[in-house]
This record gives C-alpha cells, sequence and structure tokens, in this order.
C-alpha cells in the first residue's frame, strides 16, 4: 500500500459519508456512463489514437502534443521519471508529487507558493496545482507567468496539476505552449475510479512521455471517458455544477462557523476548518460516526482538516457529527 496518504478509504473500510475526497458528488457525469458501456472485449489502442485526436480537435491543439495516462499521478510520476531531478514544488502540496521524486531517486526541495520563481535554481522539474489542494486557491496569473519565465530561463520544465480547475468560477486556465499541462478529468466528472488522465507538453517532451509508458496503459473505459469528456456538453455539464458546489461549501462554512470552528475557504469546492488536535478527532469522527475528513497532517498543516462541499442531506450528518463529537469531548471527565 502507498504512503502517502489520500482521501476515501485508503485502504480501510468505506465510510458512510466521505467528505475526504473532492470528487464532484453530483457525479458520475453522462460522459462517465457513457464510457462504462464500452465493449471491453478488444484490446484498447495502445497509442490512444482516437482520444488523443478527439482531445486535440476539442482543445484546438495538435494530437502529437497529447498524451494520455492511468490518471494525473501516473502521468505525473512518468514526468519525473522522464525529465528527472531536481523537482521543485510547493509546501503543502499534493504527497504524490514528492513520493514521485523519492521513487526515481530526484532531489526534492518544496518552498511557499509565492517564492517557488525565486528558487528554480537548478531544477529540472517544477510542480505546481491550479488552484492547490488543500487550500483550494487558484494561481494567479501573474505569479503563474513569473513561474513560467522562470523555468523558461532555467531549461526547467513547468508543470501545472489541473485537477480541480473545472471545478473553479474561472475554470481551467489557458497555458504557455512551453507548459505541461496536466488534466485529471475524473474529479470533476465525479468517477475517480476511473483512472485515466492526458496531459499536453512541448511535442519532442510529449514523445519521450508516450515512449515512457507500458503498453495499454490505460483501459477502453478509460479511454472511452477521455473521448467523451473532449465534448461541449461534458464541459457545460461541468460548469453547469459548479455553482451548486460552491453554494454547497459555502453552507459547510456556514454551518461548522457555527459549531466554533475556524474556517478558510478558497476558490474551489472544498475548505479548510481548523481545530485542536485534528488527526485524533478525525479519528473518532470515522470510527465512532461513519464520517471521513481528509486530516491535513500530510500536507504538513497540523491541527487542520480539508472538508468537500457535499449535498444538503450528507452535510447535515456530516454536521451533526462534528458537533455530537465536540459535545461528547465537553462532557468527557
Amino acid at each position: 500500500m502507498s504512503t502517502v496518504v489520500h482521501g476515501g478509504t485508503d485502504g480501510g473500510p468505506a465510510p458512510g459519508v466521505d467528505a475526504s475526497t473532492n470528487a464532484n458528488p453530483l457525479g458520475p457525469s453522462p460522459a462517465a456512463r457513457t464510457a462504462l458501456g464500452a465493449d471491453v472485449h478488444p484490446y484498447p489502442d495502445p497509442g490512444a489514437a482516437a482520444t488523443r485526436a478527439a482531445l486535440a480537435a476539442h482543445h484546438h491543439l495538435e494530437a502529437a502534443r497529447i498524451v494520455v495516462g492511468a490518471g494525473a499521478t501516473e502521468l505525473l510520476d512518468r514526468l519525473v521519471r522522464v525529465v528527472g531531478g531536481p523537482v521543485l514544488v510547493e509546501e503543502h502540496a499534493f504527497g504524490e508529487y514528492a513520493a514521485a521524486a523519492r521513487r526515481h531517486g530526484a532531489a526534492l526541495r518544496q518552498v511557499p507558493t509565492a517564492a517557488l520563481a525565486e528558487h528554480v535554481g537548478d531544477a529540472a522539474l517544477v510542480v505546481v496545482a491550479h488552484p492547490g489542494s488543500p487550500h483550494g486557491h487558484a494561481l494567479p496569473r501573474r505569479l503563474l507567468d513569473d513561474l513560467a519565465a522562470a523555468c523558461r530561463a532555467a531549461g526547467a520544465v513547468l508543470a501545472v496539476d489541473l485537477a480541480y480547475a473545472p471545478l473553479t468560477p474561472a475554470g481551467t486556465p489557458l497555458l504557455p505552449h512551453d507548459v505541461v499541462a496536466v488534466h485529471a478529468p475524473n474529479k470533476a466528472h465525479g468517477c475517480t475510479g476511473l483512472r485515466a488522465g492526458w496531459l499536453v507538453a512541448p511535442e519532442d517532451l510529449a514523445v519521450r512521455l508516450r515512449a515512457a509508458g507500458v503498453t495499454w496503459q490505460v483501459s477502453t473505459p478509460g479511454l472511452a471517458f477521455l473521448t467523451a469528456t473532449a465534448r461541449g456538453d461534458a464541459d457545460r455539464w461541468v460548469a453547469g455544477c459548479v455553482p451548486r458546489l460552491l453554494g454547497w461549501r459555502d453552507d459547510l462554512a456556514a454551518d461548522l462557523r457555527r459549531l466554533g470552528l475556524d474556517v478558510a475557504c478558497g476558490d474551489a469546492p472544498f475548505l479548510l476548518a481548523t481545530l485542536p488536535d485534528a488527526a485524533r478527532r478525525a479519528g473518532r469522527l470515522r470510527d465512532e460516526h461513519g464520517v471521513r475528513v481528509r486530516e491535513c497532517s500530510s500536507f504538513g498543516l497540523v491541527d487542520t482538516w480539508r472538508v468537500a462541499a457535499l449535498p444538503p442531506a450528507a452535510r447535515g450528518v456530516l454536521v451533526d457529527a462534528v458537533a455530537a463529537l465536540l459535545d461528547g469531548e465537553r462532557s468527557e471527565p
């Protein structure tokens, strides 16, 4: 089992209410449901030619620049394997970035997001997320442009993880041609069990990344899913979810504040809640109430939970469970 902490079961029992992952709770989307009906008798195309062509046409890109893989985590791991290190990432970032560097023996450095451009130095690869997790803040355009310029000057590859970008009000940004854009549509489409994603890279790097993938990297349903997302109706479905998800997040923030928690919201449909002894309390919430939140010590943030927006009924269960936990602790001797 991976030593990186994620949301969801992470190898344990499924919780009754799961606010520890950030998958769109309104999914699976129609695009994902279409993919699940794909014919799995023949082998999938190892080159994913039709899928890459569909993505290229939809996003007005050259198919030669597109690399398909088994989700953003696999694609980022492949990127570290091909580009090498040193690797520069944000502090308090998704743990798989650092894990990929460790797996491939690459030197790793983590610095505050605002200081990344000043620390590119001899880095071979810089990885950022837009928006980031666990805080949910989108990168300011000026910071992103400065970082791209610093990487260009240093000869480093800049990769931007866009997994949560479709779930923000501004959507997915256009990035410079030489920046690697990593897409994981299963978050936005509410189907994290479908392990499929894609990235856009300069053509020479894309060729190397495709060559580094194993044969049949992505299953037929995964390819069908990516192809189905390359449509205007799929984009519109996700965009239509965003106002409701952000409204649910704001309702959750208000409920948790009423319970005395400090809450911070970014641009994505999840929030950070601060309370003492967060890891132990998250464990009790799971074990005693069947509710899971993402405690953030693995991000380097103690006394912090990341909590995803949920539909009203599930949110009510979560808030009642937190209230019962806090009330029970107050009454304990």
